[in-house]
Protein backbone atom coordinates (compact mmCIF):
# COMPACT_ATOMS: atom_id res chain seq x y z
CA UNK A 1 0.00 0.00 0.00
CA UNK A 2 1.56 3.27 -1.05
CA UNK A 3 2.24 5.61 1.84
CA UNK A 4 4.21 3.24 4.04
CA UNK A 5 8.02 3.32 4.28
CA UNK A 6 9.21 0.23 6.17
CA UNK A 7 12.09 0.21 8.58
CA UNK A 8 14.29 -2.86 8.49
CA UNK A 9 17.64 -4.17 7.38
CA UNK A 10 20.93 -5.45 8.70
CA UNK A 11 20.44 -3.62 11.97
CA UNK A 12 17.26 -2.66 13.74
CA UNK A 13 16.64 0.62 11.95
CA UNK A 14 18.88 0.28 8.93
CA UNK A 15 17.58 -0.39 5.45
CA UNK A 16 14.42 1.51 4.70
CA UNK A 17 12.11 -0.04 2.15
CA UNK A 18 8.72 1.21 1.07
CA UNK A 19 6.14 -1.46 1.69
CA UNK A 20 3.50 0.78 0.14
CA UNK A 21 2.92 4.34 -0.95
CA UNK A 22 0.24 6.87 -1.61
CA UNK A 23 1.27 10.30 -2.76
CA UNK A 24 4.85 9.23 -3.45
CA UNK A 25 5.97 12.86 -3.72
CA UNK A 26 8.94 12.27 -1.44
CA UNK A 27 10.02 8.92 -2.90
CA UNK A 28 12.50 8.93 -5.75
CA UNK A 29 11.76 6.10 -8.18
CA UNK A 30 15.37 5.18 -8.85
CA UNK A 31 17.22 6.11 -5.65
CA UNK A 32 15.04 4.71 -2.85
CA UNK A 33 14.03 1.14 -2.07
CA UNK A 34 10.27 1.40 -2.37
CA UNK A 35 9.32 -1.79 -4.20
CA UNK A 36 7.62 -4.27 -1.81
CA UNK A 37 10.26 -6.99 -1.78
CA UNK A 38 13.22 -8.04 0.33
CA UNK A 39 15.29 -9.57 -2.45
CA UNK A 40 16.93 -8.63 -4.69
CA UNK A 41 17.93 -5.37 -2.94
CA UNK A 42 18.84 -3.74 -6.25
CA UNK A 43 17.07 -0.65 -7.49
CA UNK A 44 15.47 -0.33 -10.93
CA UNK A 45 17.73 1.32 -13.51
CA UNK A 46 16.37 4.49 -15.10
CA UNK A 47 16.23 4.08 -18.91
CA UNK A 48 15.79 7.83 -19.51
CA UNK A 49 18.19 10.47 -18.25
CA UNK A 50 15.38 13.04 -18.16
CA UNK A 51 13.43 10.80 -15.76
CA UNK A 52 16.17 10.29 -13.16
CA UNK A 53 14.78 12.79 -10.63
CA UNK A 54 11.14 11.79 -10.90
CA UNK A 55 9.18 10.71 -7.85
CA UNK A 56 6.79 7.78 -7.56
CA UNK A 57 3.74 10.05 -7.79
CA UNK A 58 4.58 10.64 -11.47
CA UNK A 59 3.62 6.99 -12.10
CA UNK A 60 0.09 7.56 -10.77
CA UNK A 61 -2.82 8.94 -12.79
CA UNK A 62 -4.18 11.67 -10.47
CA UNK A 63 -7.61 11.62 -12.12
CA UNK A 64 -8.35 7.92 -11.81
CA UNK A 65 -6.16 7.20 -8.75
CA UNK A 66 -4.69 4.25 -10.67
CA UNK A 67 -1.24 3.36 -11.92
CA UNK A 68 -0.27 4.69 -15.33
CA UNK A 69 0.28 1.22 -16.73
CA UNK A 70 1.56 2.30 -20.14
CA UNK A 71 4.21 4.51 -18.55
CA UNK A 72 5.21 1.78 -16.08
CA UNK A 73 5.47 -0.86 -18.81
CA UNK A 74 7.69 1.47 -20.81
CA UNK A 75 10.04 2.35 -17.95
CA UNK A 76 10.51 -0.93 -16.10
CA UNK A 77 11.44 -4.50 -16.87
CA UNK A 78 8.44 -6.84 -16.85
CA UNK A 79 9.10 -8.23 -13.37
CA UNK A 80 9.31 -4.78 -11.75
CA UNK A 81 6.35 -3.45 -13.75
CA UNK A 82 4.10 -6.29 -12.57
CA UNK A 83 5.27 -5.79 -8.98
CA UNK A 84 4.36 -2.10 -9.09
CA UNK A 85 0.94 -2.68 -10.64
CA UNK A 86 0.11 -5.12 -7.84
CA UNK A 87 0.45 -2.36 -5.23
CA UNK A 88 -3.11 -1.16 -4.47
CA UNK A 89 -3.64 2.60 -4.30
CA UNK A 90 -5.74 4.51 -1.83
CA UNK A 91 -8.64 6.58 -3.16
CA UNK A 92 -7.30 9.69 -1.46
CA UNK A 93 -3.83 11.26 -1.60
CA UNK A 94 -2.04 10.75 1.71
CA UNK A 95 1.33 11.75 3.10
CA UNK A 96 4.09 9.14 2.97
CA UNK A 97 4.77 7.68 6.42
CA UNK A 98 7.15 5.19 8.02
CA UNK A 99 5.98 1.83 9.33
CA UNK A 100 7.55 -1.21 11.03
CA UNK A 101 7.06 -4.28 8.76
CA UNK A 102 7.73 -6.87 11.48
CA UNK A 103 4.46 -6.37 13.39
CA UNK A 104 0.87 -6.76 12.17
CA UNK A 105 -0.05 -3.24 13.31
CA UNK A 106 2.91 -1.52 11.65
CA UNK A 107 3.94 -0.05 15.01
CA UNK A 108 7.36 -0.77 16.49
CA UNK A 109 7.39 -2.59 19.83
CA UNK A 110 10.30 -3.81 21.93
CA UNK A 111 8.95 -7.35 21.57
CA UNK A 112 8.87 -7.23 17.76
CA UNK A 113 12.31 -5.59 17.65
CA UNK A 114 13.76 -8.28 19.91
CA UNK A 115 12.12 -11.03 17.82
CA UNK A 116 13.53 -9.52 14.62
CA UNK A 117 17.08 -9.33 16.01
CA UNK A 118 16.83 -12.84 17.45
CA UNK A 119 15.77 -14.28 14.09
CA UNK A 120 18.55 -12.43 12.30
CA UNK A 121 21.08 -13.73 14.82
CA UNK A 122 19.83 -17.32 14.53
CA UNK A 123 19.99 -17.20 10.73
CA UNK A 124 23.58 -16.01 10.84
CA UNK A 125 24.59 -18.60 13.44
CA UNK A 126 22.86 -21.66 11.98
CA UNK A 127 24.87 -23.67 9.45
CA UNK A 128 23.26 -23.50 6.03
CA UNK A 129 23.60 -26.77 4.11
CA UNK A 130 23.12 -26.10 0.40
CA UNK A 131 20.72 -28.36 -1.50
CA UNK A 132 22.56 -31.34 -2.95
CA UNK A 133 21.60 -32.59 -6.43
CA UNK A 134 22.51 -35.93 -7.95
CA UNK A 135 26.15 -36.25 -8.95
CA UNK A 136 25.43 -36.28 -12.67
CA UNK A 137 23.94 -32.77 -12.36
CA UNK A 138 26.82 -31.65 -10.13
CA UNK A 139 29.31 -32.84 -12.73
CA UNK A 140 27.51 -30.94 -15.52
CA UNK A 141 27.76 -27.82 -13.38
CA UNK A 142 31.46 -28.56 -12.83
CA UNK A 143 30.98 -28.85 -9.07
CA UNK A 144 32.40 -32.37 -9.05
CA UNK A 145 34.48 -34.37 -11.51
CA UNK A 146 33.14 -37.77 -10.44
CA UNK A 147 29.51 -38.73 -11.33
CA UNK A 148 29.71 -42.22 -9.78
CA UNK A 149 27.33 -43.07 -6.92
CA UNK A 150 28.99 -43.12 -3.51
CA UNK A 151 26.66 -45.93 -2.41
CA UNK A 152 27.46 -48.62 -4.98
CA UNK A 153 30.64 -47.09 -6.45
CA UNK A 154 29.74 -48.55 -9.85
CA UNK A 155 27.00 -46.53 -11.57
CA UNK A 156 26.50 -42.92 -12.61
CA UNK A 157 24.29 -41.33 -9.98
CA UNK A 158 21.07 -40.01 -11.47
CA UNK A 159 18.13 -39.13 -9.22
CA UNK A 160 16.25 -42.33 -10.08
CA UNK A 161 19.35 -44.36 -9.25
CA UNK A 162 19.95 -42.49 -5.99
CA UNK A 163 16.37 -42.98 -4.79
CA UNK A 164 15.32 -46.30 -6.26
CA UNK A 165 17.46 -48.56 -8.40
CA UNK A 166 20.84 -48.50 -6.65
CA UNK A 167 21.62 -52.10 -5.61
CA UNK A 168 22.69 -50.87 -2.16
CA UNK A 169 19.04 -49.89 -1.51
CA UNK A 170 17.92 -53.54 -1.61
CA UNK A 171 17.22 -53.51 2.16
CA UNK A 172 14.98 -50.44 1.73
CA UNK A 173 12.94 -51.52 -1.31
CA UNK A 174 13.32 -55.27 -0.83
CA UNK A 175 9.69 -55.95 0.21
CA UNK A 176 8.54 -58.02 -2.79
CA UNK A 177 4.88 -57.71 -1.83
CA UNK A 178 4.96 -53.90 -1.78
CA UNK A 179 7.64 -53.15 -4.36
CA UNK A 180 7.80 -56.35 -6.45
CA UNK A 181 7.95 -54.43 -9.75
CA UNK A 182 11.36 -53.08 -8.75
CA UNK A 183 12.74 -56.37 -10.01
CA UNK A 184 10.57 -56.46 -13.12
CA UNK A 185 10.73 -52.98 -14.67
CA UNK A 186 13.29 -50.28 -15.34
CA UNK A 187 12.54 -46.57 -15.36
CA UNK A 188 14.16 -43.70 -17.25
CA UNK A 189 13.56 -41.20 -14.46
CA UNK A 190 11.59 -40.54 -11.28
CA UNK A 191 8.60 -39.19 -13.22
CA UNK A 192 8.19 -42.49 -15.05
CA UNK A 193 8.53 -44.32 -11.73
CA UNK A 194 5.77 -42.21 -10.15
CA UNK A 195 3.45 -42.80 -13.11
CA UNK A 196 4.02 -46.54 -12.71
CA UNK A 197 3.19 -46.31 -8.98
CA UNK A 198 -0.06 -44.53 -9.76
CA UNK A 199 -0.99 -47.03 -12.48
CA UNK A 200 -0.35 -49.99 -10.15
CA UNK A 201 -2.26 -48.41 -7.25
CA UNK A 202 0.75 -48.41 -4.95
CA UNK A 203 0.97 -46.20 -1.86
CA UNK A 204 2.38 -42.87 -3.00
CA UNK A 205 2.48 -41.71 0.62
CA UNK A 206 4.66 -44.62 1.73
CA UNK A 207 6.90 -44.20 -1.30
CA UNK A 208 7.26 -40.46 -0.61
CA UNK A 209 8.20 -40.94 3.04
CA UNK A 210 10.66 -43.72 2.22
CA UNK A 211 12.24 -41.88 -0.73
CA UNK A 212 12.61 -38.74 1.37
CA UNK A 213 14.48 -40.70 4.03
CA UNK A 214 16.76 -42.26 1.39
CA UNK A 215 17.54 -38.85 -0.11
CA UNK A 216 17.97 -37.21 3.29
CA UNK A 217 20.35 -39.95 4.42
CA UNK A 218 22.34 -39.61 1.21
CA UNK A 219 22.66 -35.81 1.64
CA UNK A 220 23.69 -36.05 5.27
CA UNK A 221 26.31 -38.67 4.41
CA UNK A 222 27.81 -36.25 1.88
CA UNK A 223 28.43 -33.68 4.62
CA UNK A 224 29.41 -36.24 7.27
CA UNK A 225 26.26 -35.83 9.37
CA UNK A 226 24.55 -38.61 11.31
CA UNK A 227 21.49 -40.12 9.59
CA UNK A 228 19.07 -43.05 9.87
CA UNK A 229 20.74 -46.34 8.81
CA UNK A 230 19.29 -47.95 5.69
CA UNK A 231 18.09 -51.05 7.52
CA UNK A 232 15.87 -48.91 9.82
CA UNK A 233 14.25 -46.81 7.10
CA UNK A 234 11.38 -49.15 6.18
CA UNK A 235 10.00 -49.33 9.70
CA UNK A 236 10.67 -45.65 10.34
CA UNK A 237 8.81 -44.61 7.18
CA UNK A 238 5.79 -46.78 8.08
CA UNK A 239 5.67 -45.39 11.63
CA UNK A 240 5.94 -41.79 10.41
CA UNK A 241 3.17 -42.33 7.85
CA UNK A 242 0.92 -43.97 10.47
CA UNK A 243 1.46 -41.04 12.84
CA UNK A 244 0.68 -38.55 10.06
CA UNK A 245 -2.59 -40.33 9.23
CA UNK A 246 -3.57 -40.47 12.92
CA UNK A 247 -2.90 -36.75 13.35
CA UNK A 248 -4.88 -36.01 10.18
CA UNK A 249 -7.91 -37.89 11.52
CA UNK A 250 -7.74 -36.03 14.84
CA UNK A 251 -7.53 -32.70 13.03
CA UNK A 252 -10.51 -33.56 10.81
CA UNK A 253 -12.60 -34.48 13.87
CA UNK A 254 -11.64 -31.23 15.62
CA UNK A 255 -12.50 -29.18 12.55
CA UNK A 256 -15.85 -30.93 12.17
CA UNK A 257 -16.70 -30.37 15.84
CA UNK A 258 -15.71 -26.70 15.83
CA UNK A 259 -17.52 -26.02 12.54
CA UNK A 260 -20.84 -26.99 14.13
CA UNK A 261 -20.69 -24.68 17.14
CA UNK A 262 -22.19 -21.20 16.80
CA UNK A 263 -20.97 -20.52 13.29
CA UNK A 264 -24.32 -20.03 11.53
CA UNK A 265 -25.26 -16.69 10.04
CA UNK A 266 -27.22 -14.59 12.52
CA UNK A 267 -29.83 -12.02 11.60
CA UNK A 268 -29.29 -8.35 12.52
CA UNK A 269 -31.51 -6.14 14.66
CA UNK A 270 -34.77 -4.88 13.15
CA UNK A 271 -33.36 -1.47 12.26
CA UNK A 272 -30.20 -2.79 10.58
CA UNK A 273 -29.21 -4.71 7.49
CA UNK A 274 -26.25 -7.07 7.47
CA UNK A 275 -23.54 -6.81 4.81
CA UNK A 276 -21.44 -9.93 4.31
CA UNK A 277 -18.37 -9.65 2.10
CA UNK A 278 -15.53 -11.84 0.92
CA UNK A 279 -12.57 -11.74 -1.47
CA UNK A 280 -10.54 -14.51 -3.05
CA UNK A 281 -7.84 -15.12 -5.65
CA UNK A 282 -8.26 -17.08 -8.87
CA UNK A 283 -5.67 -19.81 -8.47
CA UNK A 284 -4.65 -19.94 -12.13
CA UNK A 285 -4.96 -16.34 -13.28
CA UNK A 286 -3.80 -12.84 -12.47
CA UNK A 287 -7.22 -11.89 -11.07
CA UNK A 288 -9.18 -11.73 -7.86
CA UNK A 289 -12.89 -11.84 -7.16
CA UNK A 290 -15.13 -10.22 -4.56
CA UNK A 291 -18.69 -10.82 -3.41
CA UNK A 292 -21.22 -8.90 -1.31
CA UNK A 293 -24.61 -9.97 0.07
CA UNK A 294 -27.06 -7.65 1.89
CA UNK A 295 -29.76 -9.29 4.05
CA UNK A 296 -32.44 -7.99 6.41
CA UNK A 297 -33.42 -9.19 9.88
CA UNK A 298 -35.47 -12.05 8.36
CA UNK A 299 -32.52 -13.30 6.33
CA UNK A 300 -34.07 -12.19 3.04
CA UNK A 301 -31.59 -11.07 0.40
CA UNK A 302 -32.02 -7.38 -0.44
CA UNK A 303 -29.19 -7.20 -2.97
CA UNK A 304 -26.00 -8.99 -3.90
CA UNK A 305 -23.10 -8.54 -6.27
CA UNK A 306 -19.97 -10.32 -7.43
CA UNK A 307 -17.19 -9.53 -9.83
CA UNK A 308 -13.60 -10.08 -10.75
CA UNK A 309 -10.77 -7.60 -11.01
CA UNK A 310 -7.93 -8.16 -13.45
CA UNK A 311 -5.10 -7.78 -10.99
CA UNK A 312 -3.64 -10.09 -8.34
CA UNK A 313 -3.16 -8.58 -4.90
CA UNK A 314 -2.18 -10.12 -1.60
CA UNK A 315 -4.97 -11.93 0.33
CA UNK A 316 -5.08 -9.31 3.09
CA UNK A 317 -5.34 -6.53 0.50
CA UNK A 318 -8.15 -8.32 -1.33
CA UNK A 319 -10.17 -8.60 1.90
CA UNK A 320 -9.91 -4.85 2.49
CA UNK A 321 -10.85 -4.07 -1.12
CA UNK A 322 -13.87 -6.39 -0.76
CA UNK A 323 -14.90 -4.51 2.40
CA UNK A 324 -14.53 -1.19 0.56
CA UNK A 325 -16.72 -2.46 -2.27
CA UNK A 326 -19.28 -3.69 0.26
CA UNK A 327 -19.75 -0.40 2.13
CA UNK A 328 -19.88 1.54 -1.15
CA UNK A 329 -22.33 -0.91 -2.75
CA UNK A 330 -24.80 -0.70 0.16
CA UNK A 331 -24.91 3.10 0.05
CA UNK A 332 -26.17 2.91 -3.54
CA UNK A 333 -29.39 1.32 -2.22
CA UNK A 334 -30.00 3.99 0.41
CA UNK A 335 -29.21 1.94 3.50
CA UNK A 336 -27.53 4.01 6.23
CA UNK A 337 -27.66 1.66 9.22
CA UNK A 338 -25.90 -1.69 8.87
CA UNK A 339 -23.54 -4.34 10.21
CA UNK A 340 -20.46 -5.10 8.10
CA UNK A 341 -19.49 -8.74 8.63
CA UNK A 342 -16.45 -10.61 7.32
CA UNK A 343 -14.28 -13.62 8.17
CA UNK A 344 -10.96 -11.78 8.55
CA UNK A 345 -10.45 -11.10 12.30
CA UNK A 346 -7.49 -8.78 11.72
CA UNK A 347 -9.45 -6.57 9.31
CA UNK A 348 -12.53 -6.35 11.55
CA UNK A 349 -10.32 -5.44 14.51
CA UNK A 350 -8.60 -2.72 12.48
CA UNK A 351 -11.95 -1.30 11.32
CA UNK A 352 -13.19 -1.14 14.91
CA UNK A 353 -10.07 0.69 16.06
CA UNK A 354 -10.17 4.48 16.21
CA UNK A 355 -6.44 4.62 15.48
CA UNK A 356 -4.99 4.90 12.00
CA UNK A 357 -3.36 1.60 11.08
CA UNK A 358 0.31 1.75 10.08
CA UNK A 359 0.20 -1.69 8.48
CA UNK A 360 0.79 -2.07 4.71
CA UNK A 361 -3.01 -2.19 4.23
CA UNK A 362 -3.58 0.78 6.55
CA UNK A 363 -4.45 3.31 3.86
CA UNK A 364 -6.97 0.95 2.28
CA UNK A 365 -8.54 0.45 5.72
CA UNK A 366 -8.77 4.24 6.05
CA UNK A 367 -10.62 4.28 2.72
CA UNK A 368 -13.22 1.92 4.21
CA UNK A 369 -13.55 4.10 7.31
CA UNK A 370 -13.91 7.19 5.15
CA UNK A 371 -16.88 5.67 3.30
CA UNK A 372 -18.27 4.42 6.62
CA UNK A 373 -18.62 8.03 7.74
CA UNK A 374 -21.53 8.32 5.29
CA UNK A 375 -23.55 5.90 7.41
CA UNK A 376 -25.78 6.92 10.30
CA UNK A 377 -24.68 3.74 12.07
CA UNK A 378 -22.22 1.09 10.94
CA UNK A 379 -21.18 -1.76 13.21
CA UNK A 380 -18.49 -4.37 12.54
CA UNK A 381 -18.76 -8.10 13.14
CA UNK A 382 -16.42 -11.06 12.67
CA UNK A 383 -17.75 -14.47 11.69
CA UNK A 384 -15.90 -17.68 10.87
CA UNK A 385 -15.84 -18.98 7.29
CA UNK A 386 -18.79 -21.33 7.81
CA UNK A 387 -20.98 -18.40 8.82
CA UNK A 388 -19.85 -16.49 5.74
CA UNK A 389 -20.37 -19.35 3.30
CA UNK A 390 -23.15 -17.70 1.26
CA UNK A 391 -20.98 -14.80 0.13
CA UNK A 392 -17.97 -17.11 -0.10
CA UNK A 393 -19.87 -19.28 -2.60
CA UNK A 394 -20.96 -16.18 -4.46
CA UNK A 395 -17.35 -15.04 -4.66
CA UNK A 396 -16.20 -18.40 -6.03
CA UNK A 397 -18.92 -18.14 -8.69
CA UNK A 398 -17.47 -14.83 -9.95
CA UNK A 399 -15.09 -16.73 -12.22
CA UNK A 400 -17.96 -17.59 -14.58
CA UNK A 401 -19.55 -14.13 -14.37
CA UNK A 402 -18.93 -10.91 -16.28
CA UNK A 403 -16.54 -8.44 -14.69
CA UNK A 404 -19.30 -7.26 -12.35
CA UNK A 405 -22.88 -8.40 -11.82
CA UNK A 406 -25.65 -7.20 -9.47
CA UNK A 407 -28.82 -8.99 -8.32
CA UNK A 408 -31.70 -7.01 -6.76
CA UNK A 409 -33.61 -8.95 -4.08
CA UNK A 410 -32.05 -12.05 -5.57
CA UNK A 411 -28.99 -14.26 -5.66
CA UNK A 412 -27.76 -16.95 -8.12
CA UNK A 413 -29.99 -20.03 -7.96
CA UNK A 414 -27.24 -22.46 -6.94
CA UNK A 415 -26.58 -20.37 -3.80
CA UNK A 416 -30.22 -20.21 -2.69
CA UNK A 417 -29.83 -23.74 -1.28
CA UNK A 418 -27.29 -22.63 1.33
CA UNK A 419 -29.11 -19.48 2.51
Amino acid sequence: MLGRLSLGGETLFKGGQFGGLEVGKKINIWQQRWLPRKHPPRQPTCPLESFENHMVDSLIDTNTRKWNEKLIDGLFVEEDAELIKKIPLSQVATEDTLYWPYSTSGNYTCKSGYKFLKQESEMEASPQVPPIRDKQVLMKRKITADPISERCLSTVEETEHALWSCPELEMVWGDREEWCFRFEAEFIDVKELLLWLIAKGKSLELFAYTAWMVWNQRNKACVNQQAIPLHQMVEQAKQTLAQFRANLQITEVQVTDSSNRGLRWRSPQDSLVKINFDGDVFSESNKFEIGVVIRDNNGAVLASCSGKIHQAYKPEEIEVLAALKAVSFVLEFGFRSAILEGDSPGLIKALKSAECSLSPTGLLIEDVKRVANSYVRLLYSHVKRNGNRVVHSLTKNAFSMPNFQVWIEDIPSHIVLIL
